[in-house]
């Protein structure tokens, strides 16, 4: 089989020659292997100097390439869902379903990687193994829920935890509205009525970010987790549900046709809505709503001059902060602006004190204000122009260059670079961020990345949010429901040991951690 000429083993047709590509790009010689299920189409690949190209078998027609640094040994999973690739000095593990970023990463010590396989199985823990070098000695790595999450073959339009991830709005089809899951068991507990999108929304495309150009999919739990906050698209207004008595509660009146509606948020008790407008002309505005008393909620003020994609509350409710970088003081009215960023604000979130918020951008930085926007405090390390959240897409535009603190630099921008989700823990002394590749940690006063990036199943992350006792992160993705990550030092210590069998004997850490006296470690 030459790298511009493939046969089906099975079918025996030929597949049409795929054109050659550039010389740093062109495929190597030597195998190409076939995807061994249908689950995602037959396609068959080629190893270059730049990563992965593919092809469809039925075709010749070539798939988007996978980025990789000299890949060495190509193979598939058993089913065809997962591409693995031994590259320079890394093991890199795609989902072909959605290939824009490596679901798994893995640094190898030297080359040669000559037997690599991965069992993805129901039920099975997802472990990847491989043989290296001249060595006899078969090694496993166990991907866990990377390969085992469950995949919903349709994007989420809208997924949004409560404040501390006990459940989960999650709305699927264009034409239903959401449903309430308990994370914990999965279980729906409550269909608040109201639907975000009009019924030719149907045929409308989803974006990379969850919703479709045809829906507005905005949505608020209040942080008590007691009121959940969603549009209605029939009669053109936000509605409130009950979630404890699982019923509606209240409505705003309705909105014009030529008046813009934006990410509305709901205060710490669900006794008022903020809500960002856009008139006909372009003037923007922060509507309060009173939405104590069931049915039609009260407008008791409106704000004007301030807008922006996103609202962020304080607990208090003494004021709240606007992605067009203004913080409102709501006792007073008044309103100070800072640029909180060139490069497009994607999410924020305010600590549980109001003492700080952090905010995401689309280059995948996460900058933090004092609470009142006075004073830049810094920006986290470990963001994307640091290895953050990587570089998507070979095809993508991954360049840009940008001002910071008096230099140019440049940063590498991908098509899911963005962070899409924030949230701080109860302590406020940890702040989660989700993107593409999974989630970060930081320690927020030294601004260290406390973790490597928690693994997820490889879909954009659309919300994160801490347990209450903050020893749990609930995540949840473009294409993967509620998932439990655990903080907790002692549980974690406890799944290393079972995993391992045993601590280190007093040989071992004698020969690895000399310099530390011997403690039993799986006592």
């Amino acid at each position: 089989m030459t790298a511009h000429t493939a046969a089906s083993a099975t079918r025996r047709r030929a597949v049409a020659r795929p054109p050659p590509g550039p010389p740093a790009g062109a495929p190597r010689a030597g195998g190409a292997p076939v995807s061994p299920g249908a689950r995602h189409g037959r396609t068959v690949v080629a190893v270059t100097d730049r990563g992965v190209r593919r092809w469809e078998t039925g075709t010749g027609r070539e798939l988007s390439g996978l980025p990789a640094e000299r890949p060495r040994t190509v193979r598939y999973s058993p089913d065809g869902t997962f591409l693995l690739a031994a590259t320079t000095g890394e093991l890199v593990v795609w989902r072909l379903s959605f290939a824009a970023a490596p679901v798994f990463r893995y640094a190898l010590d030297g080359d040669g990687v000559h037997t690599l396989t991965l069992d993805a199985r129901p039920g099975a823990p997802g472990l990847l193994r491989y043989m290296h070098g001249d060595e006899t000695v078969v090694r496993t790595l166990r991907l866990a829920r990377v390969t085992t999450d469950p995949w919903d073959a349709r994007p989420a339009l809208a997924q949004r935890l409560t404040g501390d991830g006990r459940l989960l709005a999650r709305q699927t089809g264009p034409t239903g509205g959401f449903r309430l899951l308990d994370t914990a068991t999965g279980r729906t507990i409550g269909t608040p009525p109201a639907r975000p999108c009009t019924p030719t929304a149907a045929s409308g495309t989803v974006s990379a970010a969850g919703a479709s150009a045809e829906c507005r999919t905005h949505t608020a739990f209040s942080a008590d987790g007691h009121r959940f906050a969603s549009w209605d698209v029939e009669r053109r207004r936000i509605a409130i549900w009950d979630v404890e008595r699982r019923r509606p509660h209240a409505h705003t009146g309705p909105y014009p046709d030529d008046t813009g509606v934006g990410a509305f948020a709901l205060s710490a008790d669900g006794r008022y809505l903020y809500t960002p407008t856009t008139d006909r002309d372009g003037r923007e505005a922060v509507e309060i709503w009173d939405i104590r008393d069931e049915g039609t909620g009260r407008l008791t003020r409106t704000l004007p001059g301030l807008g922006g994609d996103a609202l962020a509350v304080r607990g208090d409710a003494s004021g709240l902060v606007s992605s067009d970088g203004a913080f409102a003081d709501l006792r007073t009215g008044r309103a100070v602006h800072r640029p909180l960023g060139g490069d497009g604000v994607e999410t924020m979130a305010l600590s549980p004190d109001g003492e700080r918020l952090a905010v995401g951008d689309e280059l995948g930085r996460v900058t933090l204000w004092d609470g009142r926007l006075r004073h830049r405090l810094l920006t986290l390390s470990g963001g994307l122009s640091a290895g953050g959240f990587p570089a998507a897409d070979a095809d993508t535009d991954r360049s840009v260059t940008v001002r910071r603190d008096g230099r140019t630099e440049t940063v590498v921008r991908a098509a899911f670079a963005r962070v899409t989700a924030l949230a701080f823990a109860p302590d406020g002394r940890t702040l989660a961020a989700g993107g593409s590749d999974g989630v970060r940690l930081w320690d927020v006063e030294s601004s260290h990345v406390l973790v490597s990036p928690l693994p997820t199943a490889g879909d954009p992350v659309l919300s994160v949010a801490f347990s209450e006792d903050g020893r749990t992160l609930h995540t949840t993705g473009l294409y993967t429901g509620p998932a439990r990550h655990t903080l907790d030092p002692a549980e974690l210590a406890a799944e290393v040991c079972e995993r391992a069998g045993a601590g280190l004997s007093r040989a071992e850490w004698k020969e690895h951690l000399r310099d530390i006296p011997y403690q039993d470690t799986c006592s």
